[in-house]
């Protein structure tokens, strides 16, 4: 029933859905089926057809049902149109069979394209276009549901943000995000405990449940409009009158705009106010936004005062997707910042990295390995004493350099500092990389010995090309692993 209207089956194309709510019923419906195949011909694959009582007992005996004089078999679940729908009413199990899907179809991007003879755009591209499509499949349905969105719609809009959030690892842990931050380790050539912290902020690419949240709010938006005759709108209209979850879910994410729950006139105000903003519009084109919204209305363009009210206005339910969506990366980022400043593991990745964009060094450096070491070296993903000491559980203060220990006899813990600046064994390398560096940036830069900032050097200034940038890298990364 969906607003006292009776739904008894759907119908897409050749997959057909019975519903009833007794088994009574349903045999009737199952019957009139068979007659109907009879007659036409029609043959019915029973492999496919599967009987799912929604939210039953796991112990509850199914009432046997026959279709074509064959017994119909009960399931857990059953895909419909791509989406596994579950007895339970959620879509975990659909996430779940998404996730695998996608996987599956990244071991087969990754066994038939080589990186090494693609640059990471084109990389992202891939993904982009073969695999993100079959993750977010379906995202209006299944986001809502998503344990993450709570979170976010709680936390986003915040002015503080706390350091010790988890919403990183919560974001980490959401089945889409596995499959993105999979493939972005590959792409970037650092192994799987790589942080995703730096991940991100390499590669400058949001979770990609940013993506889905943007797509489920254009489908609420969509349906918000269509006929109230059709189904889809009578199922969002039941979900909106009972406060059921899936629209729960999808009006916390749009309470983050303070229009949603504001008053007509001052959603109006506010939407003008934002729109003038992000266009960079002259304010004479702009409503006068210092009067107070609760206290006038405006008649055939003279404002009259209103008497104080007791009634509360309706909310406007009125929002901007862009507004939302720039609210919640906003938030990410703030995040990213906190985790970023708190991090050991990447210490030094935040003495050079201040903010969350992709690194131009990522398109400027063409050879595949080479930019796969800096990576590794900028976000500590490396094989340094200082990064393999963290999963044997030894002191930081015992993570010492080897060879400097044997040939020296010095405790020095083997971090990136001490490879780029003083380990011995790396010192020809470092002569030879200095003397490059030096002609290729001229008199920008100092020797490679004398400072600990060497690889923020990646922006393009006092008139260094692209292509000394580029070959800064490809010179630099020969004796990082």
């Amino acid at each position: 029933m969906l607003m006292n209207q009776l739904v008894s089956h759907l119908l897409w194309a050749d997959d057909l859905i019975l519903l009833a709510l007794d088994p009574v019923t349903l045999q009737k419906q199952l019957d009139s089926l068979s007659d109907f195949c009879s007659t036409w011909g029609v043959e019915i694959n029973m492999a496919k057809t599967k009987l799912i009582t929604f939210n039953s007992p796991s112990n509850t005996d199914t009432v046997p049902l026959n279709l074509c004089s064959k017994s119909v078999l009960s399931a857990d679940s059953y895909c419909y149109l791509g989406i596994e729908i579950d007895k339970n009413g959620k879509f975990t199990l659909a996430r779940n069979e998404l996730k695998k899907k996608a996987l599956r179809s990244l071991y087969s991007l990754k066994s038939t394209v080589n990186r090494n003879h693609l640059s990471f755009r084109a990389l992202t591209t891939l993904f982009d276009s073969l695999i993100k499509p079959i993750a977010l499949y379906g995202a209006p349905l299944w986001v809502p549901g998503t344990p993450i969105i709570r979170s976010l719609s709680k936390h986003s809009g915040q002015e503080h943000v706390d350091s010790n959030s988890s919403i990183l690892k919560k974001i980490a842990q959401t089945e889409c995000e596995r499959i993105h931050t999979h493939f972005l380790k590959w792409a970037l050539g650092v192994n799987r405990k790589a942080s995703n912290t730096g991940v991100w902020g390499e590669s400058g690419r949001y979770p990609i449940i940013y993506e889905g949240i943007m797509i489920t709010l254009r489908y609420f938006n969509r349906v918000k409009g269509l006929n109230n005759n059709s189904l889809v709108s009578l199922a969002y209209q039941e979900q909106k009158r009972l406060k059921l979850d899936w629209f729960s879910s999808i009006e916390s994410i749009l309470k983050t705009d303070t229009c949603y729950s504001a008053d007509h006139v001052s959603s109006y105000i506010t939407l003008i106010k934002n729109k003038t903003n992000s266009t960079n519009s002259s304010m004479r084109n702009t409503p006068n936004t210092n009067i107070t919204p609760n206290n006038f209305i405006i008649h055939h363009g003279i404002r009259k005062i209103l008497p104080p009210q007791k009634l509360q206005p309706l909310p406007s339910e009125r929002f901007s997707i862009i507004h939302i969506i720039k609210s919640f990366k906003k938030h990410f980022r703030d995040v990213w910042d906190s985790n970023l400043s708190i991090s050991t593991k990447l210490s030094y990745y935040r003495i050079y990295k201040s903010s969350f964009t992709k690194e131009p060094y990522l398109d400027l450096v063409d050879n595949c390995k080479d930019r796969h070491n800096l990576t590794r070296l900028r976000i500590s993903a490396h094989h340094l004493e200082i990064e393999r000491g963290r999963y044997r559980n030894v002191p930081k203060d015992k993570r010492i350099c080897p060879w400097c220990k044997l040939c020296l006899g010095s405790d020095i813990i083997e971090n990136e500092h001490h490879l780029l600046n003083e380990c011995d064994l790396y010192a020809t390398n470092r002569s030879i990389t200095s003397q490059k560096l030096s002609t290729a940036r001229q008199s920008n830069i100092t020797s490679i010995t004398n400072t600990i900032h060497l690889l923020p050097v990646i922006k393009e200034e006092g008139g260094v090309t692209v292509e000394e940038n580029a070959h800064f890298f490809q010179t630099l990364a020969r004796f990082i692993t």
